[in-house]
């Protein structure tokens, strides 16, 4: 098994010499995050099985970890509605792929830039939002990312 970790978090899978975009999802997340683990088509067929990260080399695991930390409990903002600064917080609302949100982050903390076009906000209560192309609101945000 080969893998690589695109700039925008994007993990793909070397099959048959051909480098494909994939996705991987631990079987039994609650139980054992680093075992049993599905590595997804684009078309969510399973491709590959990773019994464990140890079967892996050193780099490969590396990379997957890296992605799956990534990937872990974030939500992706499709849309920002208002950001309010008030009182040392930053409040902002947004729609995101889970619905409609309001969150808040210390004022002095600013969207991380995680890959070429991808930002990361960490809320006051260790929430992820990832923040990369929005369907409206860029213009309420744009001071942030720049």
């Amino acid at each position: 098994m080969k893998f690589k970790l695109l700039s925008n978090m994007e993990i793909q899978y070397n099959e048959e010499y051909v480098w494909k975009t994939v996705d991987i999802k631990a079987c039994f997340p609650l139980k054992n995050s680093n075992r049993f683990l599905s590595v997804l088509n684009s078309e969510g067929q399973e491709v590959e099985l990773i019994t464990s990260l140890d079967e892996l080399t050193n780099e490969d695991k590396v990379l997957v970890q890296k992605y799956l930390h990534f990937k872990e409990y974030s939500f992706e903002i499709l849309g920002v509605y208002e950001v309010k600064d008030e009182f040392a917080v930053r409040t902002f609302f947004v729609k995101t792929n889970s619905g409609d949100l309001k969150f808040q982050t210390e004022l002095d903390h600013w969207p991380e830039l995680v890959g070429e076009k991808t930002h990361l906000l960490q809320d006051l209560f260790g929430d992820r939002y990832l923040i990369q192309d929005l369907e409206f609101g860029y213009d309420k945000i744009q001071a942030l990312i720049n």
